[in-house]
């Protein structure tokens, strides 16, 4: 994807959008943001790449928001460490490769948040009250 060529590449800022545990199979966005450098004209190439635990290395998806900043998506597909590798004409950006850990999703994923369980519906039989009349 290119982008706008800032003056300096250590300036760029590039995060997770969210503050999420990686889940094997679900979206990980990291928000690179070039606002802060954008005084020089020009266009360079945003890039990134993620390396899996088997040492596949797989393209990510580079999205142009047109403010800015660009969202960096990548989708783990196993379970374990990876590296997540974003560059700007080559220069890596600050703190990449970002390496995180993606686990199994599943049931013991799901939390549960209210008051506690519904209480059980009562038992039939199940009459409108009061009654209403049936017109045929």
């Amino acid at each position: 994807m290119k982008a706008k060529k800032p003056v300096e590449v250590d300036k760029i800022k590039c995060q997770p959008k969210a503050d999420k545990e990686p889940i094997v199979d679900e979206e990980l966005v990291y928000a690179v943001d070039t606002r802060p450098t954008e005084s020089a004209p020009g266009e360079g190439l945003l890039n990134g790449s993620l390396l899996t635990p088997s040492g596949e290395k797989e393209p990510v998806k580079v999205k142009d928001n047109n403010d800015g900043t660009y969202d960096v998506c990548c989708v783990p597909k196993e379970p374990g460490p990876h590296e997540l590798s974003v560059d700007y004409d080559g220069v890596p950006l600050v703190g990449s490769p970002f390496k995180f850990d993606a686990v199994e999703g599943g049931a013991d994923k799901v939390k549960a948040y209210g008051k506690g369980k519904c209480p059980p519906p009562p038992p039939p039989p199940y009459f409108l009250s009061p009654p209403f009349p049936l017109l045929i």
